[in-house]
Parts: C-alpha cells; structure tokens; sequence
C-alpha cells in the first residue's frame, strides 16, 4: 500500500519562523518517509505583492523576491529528500508573483516557479490547469470555493471526489449516486497561524491546523484528516509530538 501526505496553504514568509505546525508536519514527513508529497499551493505568502500592501512602503521594507523563491527551493529540497515524487499545485498567492513577473519585460527569466520546479525535480501544476486529476476518481486543487460549505460545492459542482486547500478550514462532504459511485468534497486546513493578522483576533475564522493521508491500493484510496491538536498529532494510531523523539 502507498501512502501520500496532502498539505496546503503554509504561507512560509523568509526572516519569519515558520508556524509550528508546519513544523510538525515536516517531522512527521522525515519519520514516515511517504512514497510521495502533494502541495496544493501557498506555500509561500508573498505578503509584499498584493492589492492591499499598495501605498505602504512600510509593509513591503526588507522584503525581496530572492530571499523567498530561495526559501521555496530549499523546502522542494526537504521534501525531495523524504519523499519520492512530489508534486505542487500554484496557489493564488504564487499566482499573484507569477502575474507580477510576466507584468515587467524586464523581470523575464530573472525569477520562474516552473523553472525552480523543473531543476528540483518537482511536477509542477499553474492554476489554470486546475483542478488536477490525481488518482482516476480523485482530483486535487488549491481552490475553487471559499464559501462556508466548500466542500459540499466542489464536489456537487465535480461530481467527482477532490481534495482542497485555500479556505483554511476543515471540511469533508460525501455524495452518493444511485449508480454507487461517490463524489466527496475534501477540505484541508493550514500549516501557518489559525489566527491571521487581518482577523486581529476580532472574530473566529474557523481556520484550524490539518492536512491529510492519503492511502492507496490499487484502484481503492481512502483520506485521512489529520487535525493538529497543541503542536501533536495521530497517524495510524501513532502519536507525532513536537519535543518527543521521532
């Protein structure tokens, strides 16, 4: 049986720790050694190009593009290392670099997520070959919904299963067809802070800490969601803890 780790919406920033989650996470990939890792995008926050940063200098101060395609090369890296494919879907926030760059002549061939992909050895998937077929019957997506019942919408809207990222929160909905065939809308959360710096702790997000397992044998698959409870988690029966030997 194979096994594959899903994981999405990190919002890794260089110059700021990573959230502990993340952490987690990347022990437990060095402990489980998956036959295969997808990323399903926003891996990387790019806070500094963005709609909302415009006319203020002070948000986007000591920030460079070099320092965070340099970050994103060494996590391809790490997950290369334990893992032996990987795959990563662009998010809305690579795409928002990568409209950017193609925004500026002179920027061409300086930075390219493609490129970084192909010379890690990472399948690389741009949004607009989204959703992405995974498995016969399962897809993955950074996103197509950010309503409140997402998962319920993706796989109405598929009828097909598919695994999410983007809304940062949990969700799971199944459908099933008179024929016996099955459409389940899968939800995974972040690996970055559940609190957001726009939410300023004013209201509940619903965001919560999970990512997902996927098990496969043969033409029959099965997903885990697996929820971050204090820096630890269950796979298998298995607790993975930060602080506790691997």
């Amino acid at each position: 049986m194979k096994k594959y780790i899903i994981i999405g919406d990190c919002h890794l920033e260089s110059g700021h720790e990573e959230d502990s989650a993340y952490t987690l996470v990347k022990k437990v990939i060095k402990s489980i050694k998956f036959d295969g890792l997808v990323n399903l995008g926003d891996h990387i926050d790019f806070s500094y190009i963005s709609r909302y940063v415009d006319g203020l200098p002070g948000q986007t101060e000591g920030k460079r593009l070099k320092d965070d395609f340099t970050l994103l090369r060494d996590e391809f890296k790490f997950f290369k290392k334990y893992c032996k494919e990987v795959l990563f879907l662009e998010g809305n926030h690579e795409a928002r670099v990568s409209k950017y760059l193609d925004g500026d002549p002179r920027l061409k061939g300086i930075f390219s997520l493609d490129d970084i992909c192909k010379e890690e050895g990472v399948e690389y998937v741009p949004v607009i070959k989204q959703p992405f077929k995974y498995l016969p019957d399962l897809f993955v997506t950074h996103g197509i919904s950010f309503n409140k019942y997402f998962a319920a919408q993706i796989a109405e809207k598929m009828g097909t299963s598919i695994i999410q990222g983007h809304a940062h929160r949990t969700q799971q909905f199944a459908y099933q067809y008179p024929t016996g065939e099955r459409a389940i809308g899968f939800g995974l959360g972040t690996l970055g802070t559940t609190n957001p710096d726009y939410s300023a702790g004013q209201r509940i997000t619903g965001h919560t800490n999970s990512f997902g397992v996927l098990y496969v044998e043969g033409d029959l698959w099965q997903l885990d969601m697996v929820y971050i409870t204090n820096g630890s988690c269950i796979i298998g029966g298995k607790k993975y803890s930060l602080g506790e030997a691997a």
